[in-house]
């Protein structure tokens, strides 16, 4: 029994030195890289900031509120998980995931370590996000930044909770997908591809006002997952998860004479979809990785 225990214990060992190496190395990569900081903290709110400037003078009849806000600070996430998985694709390109395999480095652990390190550069991402929002809100009354200390402790934690969520989604799917692609530009191509769709069909940088009065930005979004966990936000934010009809005319703004095709009207639904899909993606990544192209 002591001899089992002293194995497991060694295992165990050389298990968290395996998973600490491969961390180290993905912070020091990460951190000296300056295409991470341009594209992780600066694009993000880049993007935002053209489109709180553009779809705050959509319409007099439509203003900026905290549910349209909070959703466009999701260019974040997807943001850091196109960067991350961009490293997977041109790691197997430099040879770097072939060395890993040969110390005994497990597909899990190169996944999971590039998710704490995406989580830093997440956090940094949003501050910028948030500030720079603010700053544009200051000179722009059609922008209710303000109205963002309305939200409760509790929406700010499912903010949280599905900004990472979004993250893994999107990093797990698209190393997925580029598990089956041999070219490294055939691979860039579907991570842009994937960004541009989920930025454009999630009620994203096009706000949920005008996507709910659009039927096929509402019907065809159905097929992209990325929608569902920010609608998580939309429902949360907005109140509608307790006030339906209260709530979701906060994230449709619409009169009585506009059309409206709502997505999703309870938030169990895009929870469990959510949860699954992040959770099916991972187990996948890691069964069908490949070290090499």
């Amino acid at each position: 029994m002591l001899k089992k225990v002293n194995v497991i214990d060694f295992k165990t060992t050389v298990v968290k030195k395996q998973f600490l190496k491969v961390l180290n190395l993905v912070f020091k990569l990460n951190v000296t890289s300056e295409r991470t900081w341009v594209l992780i903290v600066t694009l993000p709110a880049i993007l935002s900031f053209i489109s709180l400037y553009c779809f705050s003078r959509y319409s007099t009849l439509h203003r900026m509120l905290p549910p349209q806000i909070v959703c466009l600070m999701l260019t974040s996430p997807l943001l850091t998980g196109f960067i991350f998985s961009l490293n997977i694709i041109e790691w197997r390109q430099t040879y770097m995931l072939r060395r890993l395999k040969t110390i005994g480095v497990k597909p899990w652990q190169i996944l999971t370590s590039s998710l704490l390190v995406a989580c830093i550069f997440l956090t940094i991402s949003l501050l910028v996000n948030f500030l720079v929002s603010y700053l544009l809100a200051k000179t722009t009354p059609e922008i209710e930044f303000s109205n963002l200390s309305n939200l409760t402790s509790y929406v700010w934690i499912w903010f949280i909770i599905t900004s990472v969520l979004m993250m893994m989604m999107f990093f797990f799917l698209t190393s997925f997908l580029c598990n089956f692609i041999n070219k490294k530009n055939i691979g860039i191509v579907i991570l842009l591809f994937t960004l541009a769709f989920a930025l454009i069909f999630s009620d994203i940088l096009i706000p949920s006002y005008v996507a709910t009065q659009n039927a096929f930005l509402n019907y065809f979004s159905y097929i992209n997952i990325f929608k569902y966990f920010t609608w998580i936000i939309l429902l949360t934010a907005s109140y509608a998860f307790l006030d339906f009809e209260g709530g979701i005319n906060q994230v449709t703004q619409s009169d009585a004479s506009s059309p409206e095709y709502i997505f999703i009207n309870n938030i169990y639904a895009p929870l469990v979809i959510a949860g699954v899909a992040v959770v099916l993606c991972f187990v996948l990544t890691c069964k069908y990785f490949k070290w090499k192209d």
